[in-house]
């Protein structure tokens, strides 16, 4: 449960100096999303294809490729041979081994399948729109507030809510780091390493979360859960380690490989990625890039152990995707999706107390 001092946000206690130069840092951090507002108008290409891979059809086919592996893994078929065939006949890259995806969803679609698991991820998002709910209890003066944030962690799948994107992994593993997020106490942590694991389990993506979790851990010296973390770390290693000898098993030298992730996008990287993988998509890109600012600018300012960890979590991939990822990557975003406008919730508190601080008076 919160306590009474989290309504109050981080800048409360800012002097007066330092208080102006985080208004004029927001000022600028504003005005080059505004700028950059311009890349955001790129055509929405889901693959992992290569980059002449076009729009639409594209899509369509990523789609079909990950329900055709569960088919035929429910027939009877084995997955990485089954992947191997796939992805040769869709013209995919082979190489290196990350290519293919970890089986956990493919097989749990063959097993249930898809109707069955529509049910499971409509329910996830629901639990995990509960946790924030139960989360945000308590952090604001105005209920109200409590609610837009919850509408908001809703907004952030809303996206999936047609069960089109059931088959893809990043919407369950940045559903189940949202939840992670949302459940995490400093006292009851379990379900949050729980949650945390199974999102590593169906997207290696996970890891920089899972490993942001132990650092905290670390640095709480939460001994007990920072075990826990190293555990399910330790285990996803030597899980990767299985799923690269069974891929080296099913690739044929001739395979093409990727031609690679590391692109260099910079600050069009970042905003496009926020954009394209949220609802902000359908906003015009003017408005959709200052709350992209807006909103990490939210978490920055909710002073509690889970504003620190959304907040170096939300930067932190937001630096990785100014690195890693072409134009057709943008889905990666999805892992960081769903929770990520509820810092909005955050911004009237913080405008609030950021303008006092700036007000005061020394004394």
């Amino acid at each position: 449960m919160a306590d009474s001092q989290e309504t109050a946000s981080r800048w409360a206690t800012l002097d007066r100096n330092r208080a102006i130069l985080v208004c004029i840092l927001l000022t600028i951090a504003l005005l080059a999303g505004i700028w950059g507002s311009a890349a955001l108008d790129v055509p929405a290409t889901p693959s992992h294809a290569a980059p002449s891979a076009s729009g639409a059809a594209r899509s369509n086919e990523d789609l079909a490729l990950y329900a055709t592996i569960a088919e035929r893994l429910a027939a009877g078929e084995s997955y990485y041979p089954v992947a191997a065939e796939e992805l040769r006949a869709g013209n995919y890259p082979l190489k290196p081994f990350v290519a293919f995806r970890l089986p956990t969803l493919a097989v749990a679609m063959a097993w249930l399948g898809r109707p069955v698991m529509m049910a499971l991820q409509f329910a996830l998002f629901a639990a995990m729109v509960w946790a924030w709910w139960i989360r945000l209890d308590k952090q604001f003066a105005d209920k109200r507030r409590r609610v837009s944030g919850a509408m908001l962690a809703a907004a952030g799948v809303a996206v999936a809510f047609t069960g089109r994107y059931v088959g893809l992994h990043e919407v369950w593993a940045g559903t189940l780091i949202a939840m992670s997020i949302a459940l995490h106490r400093r006292d009851r942590w379990a379900w949050s390493v729980i949650t945390a694991a199974l999102a590593l389990a169906i997207r290696e993506l996970s890891l920089p979360y899972v490993l942001l979790m132990g650092a905290l851990a670390l640095y709480r010296r939460s001994w007990r859960e920072f075990a826990a973390l190293a555990g399910v770390i330790i285990l996803f290693g030597l899980a990767m380690a299985w799923h690269a000898q069974e891929v080296a098993k099913v690739v044929l030298p001739s395979d093409p490989g990727s031609p690679g992730w590391t692109t260099f996008g910079g600050w069009a990287g970042f905003l496009r990625t926020y954009y394209l993988a949220g609802p902000l998509r359908w906003l015009p890109a003017e408005a959709a890039a200052p709350l992209i600012i807006l909103a990490l600018f939210g978490w920055t300012s909710w002073r509690s152990p889970a504003g620190l960890a959304a907040t170096l979590f939300y930067a932190g991939y937001g630096l990785a995707f100014m690195l890693f990822g072409r134009a057709n990557n943008f889905y990666w975003g999805l892992m960081v999706a769903p929770a990520f406008l509820v810092g909005l919730a955050f911004v009237p508190r913080a405008f609030s107390d950021l303008a006092s601080a700036a007000r005061r008076r020394e004394a």
